[in-house]
Parts: C-alpha cells; structure tokens; sequence
C-alpha cells in the first residue's frame, strides 16, 4: 500500500550529551517524544518505533485517510513548533538549545507484523522509510523537509521552498528535495481550487443555478441554510468554490469554518480559525496586538465592547487587560456566552454586507461545532445570510430536517458527462476510443477521478500508443498516487 513516512530526530544529540547530565537528556528526549507522539497522533499518525531519539511515524498505516500526506507535512510542522517552545525552556534550565529535524517521503511499501512470532510489532518494509531516514540528514535544524512523491501530493495546501536535488545514501540517482514553510493560505478544497487552474464544470448545472437562487434570496432578506452532500470526490468544493465567486461579485462578506480530519478532537478549532482569520491574527501577533486587533473588529461592527470582547477573546485565548472586570464562569456559561457573541456577529455582518458562511467538512466537525451549528440552525433563519454546509453522504445532520434547511445531494455523472469532461480536460489531444472507454469504466462518474486519472493517461501518452502496445499499456495503467 502507498504510505507517507515521517522520520525526525533531534539535531546534535551527541554534542548535547558531553554537556549536560545524563539524567537531564533523558528528560529531554522524554519530553520531546512525548510532545511529537503527541502530534503525530493529533494528525492521525502512528508511531512505528523509537530509535534512540528519532521518532520513525507512518501516516496511512495501519488507519488510512485519503490525505494522509497532508497530515504528515501537519504533524512536521507541529512537531517542529513543539520543540521550538520546548527548547526556550531547556536554554533557560540546562544552557543548551534543542531543535529537531523531519523528513517525509511518500511510496509503496509492504506493512505488517514483522520479527518473532508474538512480538507484536508492526512494521512498513521497503525502500520508502529507508528514503524517509536518509532524508533527514540533508534536512536544516528547525526544519521539514519533503520529497518530490510528496510534494505533488501537498501542492498548494503548503508554502514550499525547493531546495533542489540532493544526493541520498544508497541512492544512484539524486532526489529533489522541498523545505515545508508553512501552511498556504489556501486551507480547504475550495480555496485550493481558487489557486488552481479548473477543468470546465460538467453536470452540475442545476445545482449551480439552485445556489445562485439562494443567495438572491439571502441578498433580498430571506436568510438561506444548505447543505451540499455526496460522497468524496463528486464536486462539492467545486460548487462551494463558484458559489463564493458569485457571492464576492454580489458584495457579500465570506466567512468559513474549515473542519479537518486531524482537528476532529480540537474543540471549536474551525470557528476558532475563522476568527483568527476575520480579526487578521498574524502569527507573530503578540497578546497584546491580538486583544487590539479584536477590539477594533467589534467596534467597526458597532457592537458593544464590553459585552462581546471579554468572551471572544476567551474563546481565542487572548488575555484580557486591565480595562475589563474579572468575571470568573464555569465552562459551560462561558461557552454559552461565546455562542451568543458569535451569533450576534454574525447577524451584525448580514445586516451590514449580507454573508455566506461556508462550514466545509462537516462530518469531521468536532461536537462543540456541532453543538453551535445546532443553534444557529434552531433560531428563525438570519435575515440576509445564506449558510452553506458541505458533508459526506454517510454524515448524520440532526437538524436537516428543518424548514429552512435545504439539502442538495449531489449523484456521480453519467458516462456522457463523464466523456464530455475527459475531452475538456485533453483539449487539442484526442485519446484513442480504447482508451476512453478505459477511463470511464475506471472513474465510475466521480468528478475528481475523472480528472486525476485523464491527467495520467495523458502525461504517460497513451493518445499517441499504437494499437498494438495499447493493450499492455492499458493493463498496467494503475490508480494515480493524488488518490
């Protein structure tokens, strides 16, 4: 099965041993497994084996996701976040710095048991962890490195600066090698989609047309709740990415909450985010410009300060200054509160622009998110804003059955459809009826199937085979890696 890697270790392991005690590296070292073990699982990882202080992780084995790069590069970042905060404390403790460097590689491997019978262990064997290890030793301190197999599954869910080819041990031929930045601004499918070049939309004409119609509605006071459903692949970000478009055109504030699979168990994290993203929180903010920043928000909104900072500003974890009084609530009435602040703004953002609120993902909402939605959904409809929700079909939506909500399941395309789209996407190159055929048959009318399996066949040439290596051609035309 296709794998992604992660190995990271701590940089200078043994130049730190001649320094300090023993006893006080093993804490270290503790103390920054603990912390990456931490994230990894955060992320929807697996941790394979320590090894002395590298930390060996599989993302994709034995639990698969269908971006478990994307998690991987997560879980890097994270980690080396992690020791950065750890390392500020060592150097005040011990006198010494900590950082860590990752690697990820993505490739097939062999997983199972391995070693004695009963040992338990349950590893991934060929050449992909090898990869993985060796990487590492071309990665900078504080940094994640990637490999070329990942990076084209991650482009564009991350900024990424290509260090060019590097020479690894074992290797004949050098790989090219990228540095992980940071996450891109492009944070969800559909603002992915914005970033990228788009093949023409096929079959989904009346749906288009019902979410043009909503969002007159909305822009005329009827207050719209909807729920895009279908399984993966079938163009639900796509329609979210034209209904934003046509909204923008229209002078409507955006607002989204992106729900992730590996911040299912992170309360209110896609309300949280959409937050930090409204008020403009840069990640170099300081406390101080955090609680400014929010300030001037609710006060271009022209709502009270008082009674709407204090708990937007928990919710964000920003402290307070001095200004405000000390009010000591339990959880649950501080939640409470935050849910009240939250449905006012966004009531105040309607009255004033008109909105769409985009929630993408909602079967991975955690239950807080959910618990909000609920809210939202359980009041009158808000005048002048449309909700847009995005769901798998399996997912269960408690309040679907609501008047003001409405639910467009989305159906895979038809084989004309899914013809119509194979020959938009090839343009100028005409593939051979064999293998069109081919191509329906294996896509079964999923949208991004479709497009990821017609971009392989053309990048491997098989409009120009000849007939007579075309069988063999078409016999060994395998899934592409993307899914």
């Amino acid at each position: 099965r296709q794998i992604t890697v992660l190995f990271c270790d701590i940089v200078g392991s043994t130049e730190m041993s001649e320094r300090i005690d023993p006893e006080e590296l093993r804490d270290l070292v503790r103390e920054y497994q603990t912390a990456s073990a931490r994230v990894i699982e955060q992320a929807g990882g697996h941790v394979a084996q320590y090894l002395g202080d590298g930390i060996l992780a599989y993302f994709g084995y034995p639990t698969a996701h269908e971006d478990d790069a994307r998690h991987a590069v997560h879980a890097g970042l994270g980690i080396v976040a992690a020791v950065r905060g750890m390392s500020e404390a060592a150097q005040r403790k011990q006198g010494v710095s900590v950082s860590v460097r990752c690697a990820i590689h993505t490739g097939p491997v062999v997983a199972g048991d391995v070693g004695a019978k009963g040992s338990g262990a349950r590893l991934a064997v060929g050449s992909t962890p090898n990869i993985a290890a060796h990487l590492q030793n071309v990665a900078p301190p504080g940094a994640v490195v990637l490999s070329a197999a990942t990076q084209q599954l991650v482009h564009g869910w991350f900024e990424l600066s290509a260090m060019g080819p590097r020479k690894l041990k074992g290797r004949h031929e050098p790989i090219e090698v990228f540095q992980a930045i940071r996450e891109a601004a492009a944070r969800s499918r559909s603002e992915l989609d914005a970033a990228q070049h788009l093949s023409p939309l096929v079959g989904r004409r009346e749906e288009l047309s019902m979410l043009n119609r909503a969002l007159g509605a909305a822009r005329g006071g009827q207050g719209q709740m909807v729920l895009l459903s279908g399984e993966a692949g079938v163009g639900k970000s796509r329609l979210v990415h034209l209904a934003r478009q046509r909204a923008t055109e229209d002078g409507f504030a955006c607002l989204v909450m992106r729900c992730a699979s590996y911040f299912e168990n992170s309360a209110l994290h896609p309300i949280i985010e959409m937050l930090q993203d409204d008020v403009g929180f840069e990640p170099d903010d300081t406390a101080a410009t955090k609680l400014h920043r929010l300030e001037r928000s609710i006060e271009a909104l022209n709502m009270p300060r008082d009674e709407h900072v204090p708990p937007l500003a928990a919710l964000l974890s920003v402290p307070l200054d001095r200004s405000y009084p000390v009010v000591d609530l339990q959880p649950h009435k501080q939640k409470a509160r935050a849910f009240t602040s939250l449905l006012a703004l966004l009531a105040t953002v309607a009255q004033r622009h008109s909105l769409l609120l985009v929630v993408e993902d909602l079967h991975w909402a955690d239950p807080s998110t959910l618990e909000f939605l609920g809210m939202l959904a359980g009041q009158p409809p808000m005048p002048r804003a449309m909700t847009l929700m995005t769901a798998r079909s399996e997912a269960s939506i408690p309040w679907a059955g609501r008047t003001s909500f409405t639910r467009l399941a989305l159906s895979r395309l038809s084989d004309v459809e899914v013809r119509v789209m194979i020959e938009q996407i090839a343009g100028d190159r005409r593939l051979p009826p064999e293998v069109l055929r081919e191509v329906v048959k294996k896509t079964d009318g999923v949208p991004v199937f479709v497009e990821e399996l017609t971009k392989m066949v053309l990048d491997a040439g098989l409009e120009v085979a000849e007939s007579r290596s075309l069988t063999d051609r078409l016999l060994a035309l395998a899934i592409p890696a993307t899914l």
